[in-house]
């Protein structure tokens, strides 16, 4: 791939952008296979060195606010005429309900998610109570001579020393795996308004 190819490609990557971002982006990539070239590297090298274009398409998105991409993408390019402003003002009730059954969905969606993250988190924190209980109490017992009920209390104590350590370990995994989700989600919806459609005429 050429240096045009690529920035070509990473324009339609970022299109929706406001244009200071699109031309620094590109300016700072250009410079950068710039430098290689100069370093005595090939064109096509210097391209294949600064990455693949979606992984660079990401990594600009990732620094920018999805509202200022949003602001960016939905932003008037003219000023409305009169017949617009009173489709709008008309229309309220449909496009101001639609918008809020979305982000209720989205809030839904995300208070079950981290609500999860937040249960285990509390089985865990549950468990290891009951473990240091438990051998408190096997110590007790075997002070007052109830061996009985320290072994009882020890086979309790060492089961929920178990779970906890498993719920940990678990609950490290599935809070990663929710970040990673959301952060994919956020990617993915910074793309959907950056690129694939071009900004509003």
């Amino acid at each position: 791939m050429t240096k045009a190819e690529f920035l070509a490609e990473l324009r339609r990557g970022i299109i929706g952008l406001p244009d200071e971002d699109i031309n620094r982006s590109l300016e700072y990539y250009s410079e950068m296979i710039d430098d290689r070239i100069e370093d005595g590297t090939s064109e096509e090298e210097a391209v294949a060195a600064v990455g693949a274009v979606g992984d660079n398409v990401a990594h600009i998105l990732a620094d920018i606010p999805l509202s200022h991409i949003v602001k960016e993408k939905i932003k008037p390019k003219r000023a409305l005429r009169a017949w617009e402003i009173a489709l709008i003002i008309v229309c309220f009730p449909v496009w101001f309900t639609v918008m809020i059954a979305i982000i209720s969905s989205a809030l839904a969606v995300l208070a079950v998610l981290w609500g999860a993250v937040v249960l285990i988190y509390a089985l865990t924190i549950s468990f290891c109570a009951l473990s240091l209980a438990c051998i408190a109490q096997t110590f007790i017992n075997v002070f007052t001579g109830y061996y009985i009920g320290a072994a009882l209390f020890f086979g309790i104590g060492l089961g929920s020393a178990g779970l906890t350590i498993i719920l940990s370990i678990l609950s490290v995994h599935i809070t990663r795996a929710v970040v990673g989700l959301f952060k994919n989600i956020l990617l993915g919806c910074k793309k959907r308004f950056a690129g694939n459609g071009g900004k509003n005429d």
